[in-house]
């Protein structure tokens, strides 16, 4: 007998094709405002204190930017503020920097400028996680215009992190054999040493 055939299904129209969806446009990413330029020391010092670019703006003990004349024929870069600078107000000015000072003044140098890579001091001096390159590239227009204000010619870096930090992570230091090695910051002649209290 004739196989029976299935019933043929009921013809279908293809589904529309969906609207074209306009493109959402892209925002543009996030930017942070542009650092500003400073005329003074002073104006400096203010705006560091109110900065609050990284995270230690919410994790200092205290804000330190500076310290020394503000003109000086040489300049002092260290990592932040120890425990006597902080009270006194100054980078440099505790007690641990006298001998490398009057060392400096017994070759016939006058007093340094002084500035900071970091200048908050943390409130966990312990704590690495938030000292590290994000937060010094954040600070670096403080720091650096800080040296350039200062009109120094020559630039001596305290302590193998704040090298590191001064050079940024596509430019390793191996230490101690870095030390004592001329390099440059913003095209000023710099070397790098221990810090004093060690």
């Amino acid at each position: 007998p004739p196989t029976a055939r299935p019933p043929a299904a009921p013809a279908t129209r293809p589904a529309p094709a969906p609207a074209p969806v306009a493109p959402t446009p892209l925002r543009p990413a996030a930017t942070r405002a542009a650092f500003p330029t400073f005329s003074s020391l002073a104006e400096l010092e203010t705006h560091a204190k109110t900065c609050e670019r990284c995270v230690l703006a919410k994790r200092r003990k205290g804000v330190v930017p500076s310290g020394g004349p503000e003109k000086a024929d040489w300049a002092i870069l260290t990592l932040y503020a120890w425990a006597e600078d902080l009270e006194r107000g100054q980078i440099l000015a505790g007690s641990y920097a006298a001998p490398l000072l009057d060392m400096a003044k017994s070759i016939g140098l006058g007093a340094p400028a002084a500035t900071a890579i970091f200048g908050c001091t943390p409130d966990d001096p312990a704590d690495t996680t938030i000292q590290g390159f994000t937060e010094a590239v954040r600070c670096r227009g403080h720091w650096l215009q800080r040296l350039k204000l200062s009109g120094c010619k020559a630039i001596l870096v305290l302590d193998h992190k704040a090298t590191m930090l001064a050079r940024g992570p596509s430019a390793p230091v191996e230490w101690p054999a870095f030390r004592g090695q001329k390099w440059e910051i913003d095209g000023i002649p710099a070397i790098s040493t221990h810090h004093p209290t060690r």
